[in-house]
């Protein structure tokens, strides 16, 4: 086979994939399902808070409990955005569709950004470059269908443009913007900080003192300025309790063996060697490029190992190592112009069946698996129906509250009513002794909840519920559809 087909071939192979991913995406936007891996009812359940007029950040130790983890860009613009377009925030499909719209919107601006850094800044070959920026498509799973990471990674990637613009023009403007968007990176997912980082670092070992010095005060204005303006200086404390005390979740060590036994993601090992020979290849490199791809390589994946230690850490912990190792891999195929078949075709096995395995975990996991069923439009309806019942027939009060430990539609269609611990809290909380546990906060109140409701198509949870509802005084009010039974406590 000749070289110069490969190029083509490799288009070819992402084209045809990228091809399916958007077919599956597209009918993905109109799952009912609450949950396609990114545990969606977290975000859509804070942008409606937001559109019904509920402040962001909330005390988390009173009732009803509400713990926003994440910082607010994402969830500020998705709501004001559905407030816009007049989606009704009471309707959590509505909210979900809007969600992951705003998200595939995001992911499409990231290939477009990380196209414009391999071409305009690489001078890569237009078969190779737009490969490279289609195949990372591959590489957005669940958790970039419908949370802010959609959004924080196009920031990431839009910041890094411009810091690789200022370092081959040292033009103060670039920047600034590069300071402007990862500022914005970090108020959209505290992961942010890692670009922030990775610009200090490369500012501090070229001995760039004064652009460090520039660095450092824009970013300091910046983070006064975005925390007022996104949170405001007389929440701080509020924020204080989510976004620190509530990430409070422990070490788990089972990150760290995850990526060989989870399944569809063995394709890691590859891309973990790849970025080991990119890195191994250019550490040494006298070209600045080069130098500070290889410096945000190693700071990449420090990040990641670091913050993966977090109870709860998933893949996209990895995703800025892949940038950077995209970006080094373009630098060396944008020096081989031509590249032989022994150099190129590890390559090319690399990304055709990392295309195979991801098609096959989409297909898996999201379809056939658990995802493609047909009774997800009856839970919505059934659910419904639960939250029209304690809505009309009990006449809930806006300051009673329902307590239900499954994450699914009903705490979304109740958004005023709910009583409920999040889902990274609730391994620390439950102890069959107490009614919303005072474990982690000294200050939660037992018997917040007026109403319990309980739901028997969830075995584990339905276990968790009746340990709950058989520790307090409560009566039985009805059971709907055979699945959800509500309980009014005394």
């Amino acid at each position: 086979m000749k070289s110069h087909l490969l190029p083509k071939i490799l288009l070819l192979i992402v084209l045809i994939f990228v091809g399916l991913h958007c077919f599956f995406r597209l009918k993905i936007l109109f799952f009912y399902s609450s949950d396609i891996g990114g545990i969606e009812q977290y975000p859509t359940a804070i942008i409606q808070q937001l559109m019904l007029g509920i402040p962001l950040y909330n005390d988390p130790e009173i009732v009803p409990f509400r713990v926003v983890q994440l910082m607010p860009l994402y969830y500020k613009i998705a709501a004001f955005t559905g407030n816009l377009l007049h989606i009704d925030p009471n309707e959590p499909y509505q909210v979900l569709i809007l969600s992951r719209s705003f998200s595939l919107i995001c992911n499409i601006l990231t290939l477009f950004f990380l196209y414009l850094i391999i071409k305009k800044h690489l001078f890569i070959h237009f078969n190779i470059a737009l490969s490279l920026s289609l195949f990372f498509f591959f590489l957005l799973r669940e958790w970039y269908f419908s949370r802010s990471d959609s959004l924080y990674i196009l920031l990431h990637i839009i910041s890094l443009y411009n810091f690789i613009f200022f370092l081959k023009s040292t033009k103060k403007q670039h920047l600034l913007f590069a300071c402007v968007f990862g500022m914005l990176a970090f108020f959209t997912k505290q992961a942010g900080a890692m670009i922030l980082i990775y610009m200090f670092v490369v500012l501090f070992l070229e001995k760039k003192y004064t652009n460090l010095m520039l660095f450092s005060v824009i970013n300091c204005s910046l983070f006064l300025l975005f925390f007022q303006i996104f949170i405001g200086f007389e929440n701080i404390f509020l924020w204080y309790k989510n976004n620190i005390l509530g990430l409070r979740t422990g070490f788990d060590s089972g990150f760290y063996t995850a990526m060989f036994r989870y399944k569809g993601n063995f394709y890691i090992i590859g891309w973990l060697v790849l970025a080991f020979f990119m890195l191994k290849k250019y550490f040494f490199s006298s070209k600045s490029l080069e130098k500070n791809l290889v410096i945000g390589s190693i700071v990449a994946f420090l990040f990641a190992i670091i913050t993966g230690a977090k109870n709860g850490a998933s893949f996209n912990h990895w995703t800025e190592l892949w940038i950077f190792t995209f970006l080094l891999l373009s630098t060396y195929l944008s020096e081989n112009s031509n590249p032989k078949i022994y150099t190129f075709a590890p390559i090319l096995l690399l990304f055709f069946a990392t295309a195979i395995t991801m098609t096959y975990s989409y297909y898996a996991s999201i379809y056939t698996a658990r995802k493609w069923r047909t009774d997800e439009p009856y839970r919505y309806e059934s659910q419904r129906k639960v939250a029209n019942y304690i809505k009309n027939n009990l006449a809930i009060k806006e300051n009673e509250y329902i307590y239900t430990t499954f994450r699914d539609f009903l705490d979304l269609f109740l958004p005023k009513n709910t009583c409920a611990i999040h889902k990274d809290m609730i391994v620390f909380l439950h102890t069959p002794k107490t009614f919303l546990y005072p474990e982690l906060f000294p200050k939660l109140q037992k018997n917040a909840a007026k109403y319990v409701v309980t739901s028997n198509t969830i075995k584990s949870e339905f276990l968790m519920d009746t340990e709950i509802i058989d520790t307090v005084n409560y009566k039985k009010i009805i059971t709907i559809d055979d699945n959800y039974t509500i309980f009014e406590l005394k």
